[in-house]
């Protein structure tokens, strides 16, 4: 039962927890639900059927892996609204800490070729931004997610930081004008 464990998860973890894991990753965490489990910082995975299907573990250590029986699924944020026309889709949680936190209506998925059909599903009929990390696989990933979605958005654009990722972009001191002008320039507006 993920909603327990979830639940769980959310009671183990502190707020000096969450602040180690802010100051670990450089990052504001506000946007997301942080848990514990065995001494690793959590977030729930959310399947199709907006259930958790899985936790995603990331050790003091920085490596990342998931609770066994996990599946692959999404992470979304407190401030995700499935309304908004707009929406943006990071890889990873950090970058989806960074994006949330910016402002921006954001889910994320835990590697750059996972949760493509839940993505779709979400992606109908809205402007979506798709920030992709800079290295090859990141890219790739991105411009596979860009072809699924297909007509089904409204739009569809990648925008890649100038940086490794959008949380490392954001820890040289780029900021959410900065994510909004990028994206203005790839959009066109």
């Amino acid at each position: 039962d993920w909603t327990q464990a979830w639940a769980q998860a959310i009671a183990t973890c502190t707020d000096s927890d969450r602040a180690r894991l802010a100051e670990s990753l450089g990052v504001v965490v506000d946007t997301i639900e942080i848990g514990m489990v065995d001494g690793s910082w959590a977030v729930a995975m959310w399947g199709s059927d907006d259930q958790i299907c899985g936790i995603k573990l990331r050790t003091t250590a920085g490596k990342k892996i998931c609770v066994t029986g996990s599946r692959l699924g999404l992470i979304i944020p407190r401030t995700y609204d499935r309304s908004l026309q707009d929406l943006f889709i990071t890889e990873g949680e950090s970058d989806c800490i960074v994006c949330s936190h910016f402002g921006f209506n954001t889910i994320g998925r835990t590697g750059c070729r996972s949760s493509v059909q839940q993505i779709v599903d979400r992606s109908r009929g809205k402007n979506v931004v798709i920030v992709a990390d800079k290295d090859e696989a990141g890219q790739t990933g991105a411009t596979a997610l860009k072809s699924a979605i297909g007509r089904m958005a409204r739009s569809c654009f990648v925008v890649t930081p100038n940086a490794k990722d959008l949380r490392s972009w954001y820890l040289t001191g780029a900021t959410k004008q900065d994510l909004l002008w990028r994206t203005k320039s790839v959009r066109g507006w």
